[in-house]
């Protein structure tokens, strides 16, 4: 059986056609869907190194939440040092207390009126300058000294201190209590 030369020619042709199909598929469906395929495939890398940063400060603020109750705790005693009102007369009892508890007589005491602190330093912020004169043996004074540093709630920034040794120890300190009212005000 031989192939006539018009068989050949169709043939010829409709190889020629399907090499044309193909090729015009390729370059009309398939290539085009290959492209966005790996714009996809870009976008969905993208989206998982998201993914991962997401879930790695979920973890993060999981943790902190965890400690929520400390931060609570710390925002309790953080306002006691730094109250919303003056509470000098809560401040005055544990000075008393303080100067008991160490064997010291707190003898003259004066609290001047708040005072704006500058704005660069703490907007809406007050400082209560508050002059104390305790007796009592040098240790006790030490003492004393220590608590009102360190025990007592309330922050205060001591600016300066003397010790008269005439008649007794007799320690003068000046000082400064801050307030930070809610309102700024």
């Amino acid at each position: 059986m031989t192939i006539g030369r018009i068989d050949r020619l169709w043939i010829i042709a409709g190889v020629l056609v399907a090499v044309a199909l193909v090729a015009l598929g390729w370059f009309f469906f398939i290539n085009p869907q290959n492209s966005q395929t790996s714009d996809f495939n870009a976008q969905a890398a993208v989206a998982r190194e998201h993914d991962v940063t997401l879930e790695q400060r979920l973890a993060q603020l999981t943790a902190q939440n965890s400690k929520l109750s400390q931060y609570q705790a710390m925002v309790v005693a953080e306002r006691q040092e730094l109250p919303a009102t003056s509470g000098m007369p809560d401040f005055l009892q544990e000075l008393q207390t303080v100067g008991a508890s160490s064997l010291v007589d707190v003898t003259s005491l004066s609290v001047a009126p708040p005072v704006r602190v500058s704005a660069s330093a703490a907007a809406g912020a007050y400082s209560i300058s508050i002059n104390v004169v305790a007796g009592g043996t040098v240790d006790h004074l030490t003492q004393f000294l220590d608590q009102l540093q360190h025990v007592q709630p309330r922050a205060v920034l001591i600016s300066q201190a003397s010790l008269n040794w005439q008649p007794g120890q007799t320690l003068t300190l000046a000082m400064t209590a801050f307030v930070a009212p809610a309102n700024g005000r």
